[in-house]
């Protein structure tokens, strides 16, 4: 998961405390998400993307069955995990680096065969700078580490919380309870543009292990 500073977002009135670190929910690191999405998405035969599309996400963080840490965007019909997916990446981590794998032109109903790759890279390098969904604390071991500024929706107070040494990605979550509200990305692994996720709702359980699977048909 990997996000954008948006002019609209720092446009929004900041208040002057700081929010503490937290992670979502209240939890350790893990979470499992529903959210509204705009994203770009490969068109057909993995042709760049013309517009946004407008799709349910289900967005997690857990740990898979060999007890590797991972964070997962399932796009389409999420809920159902990868096999149920239009498209979709998961990063999963172990103790030496971490491995993207994403996948699109799943469940199309055309009889083609999903597009899907994946790519691994050794620390110190990352696709991001960790798979827990944990905001605050300047290099806390969280996936939005830099605090960046405050505003007020309607009597509640949240805080967006970016990856500013890196892929300038931003998560906003409630002062109170650490519940995201928006996520936002300048470009997801994809290939598209800029992407946006609001989230309906969730909790800090552990997203299922098999979230950090890739579907059966992409063969690795």
């Amino acid at each position: 998961m990997a996000f954008l500073k948006t002019a609209a977002a720092a446009a929004l009135p900041l208040l002057a405390a700081a929010q503490a670190p937290c992670c979502a929910y209240g939890g350790q690191g893990g979470g499992t998400m529903l959210a509204d999405a705009t994203i770009v998405l490969p068109g057909p035969g993995g042709a760049p993307g013309t517009r946004a599309s407008l799709a349910p996400v289900a967005l997690g963080a857990g740990v898979s069955a060999s007890g590797d840490g991972f964070t997962a965007v399932l796009i389409g019909n999420a809920q159902g995990g990868p096999e149920a997916s239009n498209a979709g990446w998961t990063i999963v981590q172990n103790a030496t680096g971490q491995t993207l794998t994403l996948w699109y032109g799943l469940n199309a109903g055309d009889g083609a065969a999903p597009t899907c790759s994946r790519t691994s890279v050794s620390f110190p390098g990352f696709f991001a700078p960790s798979v827990k969904l944990c905001c605050g604390g300047g290099g806390n071991g969280g996936m939005f580490a830099d605090y960046v500024g405050s505003y007020s929706i309607g009597a509640q107070r949240a805080s967006w919380f970016g990856q500013n040494g890196t892929s300038a990605a931003m998560m906003s979550v409630t002062d109170v309870g650490c519940a995201p509200v928006t996520l936002l990305g300048p470009t997801s692994p994809l290939g598209g543009g800029a992407f946006s996720f609001s989230v309906q709702g969730g909790g800090a359980d552990n997203a299922p292990a098999a979230w950090a699977e890739a579907p059966a048909a992409c063969g690795f």
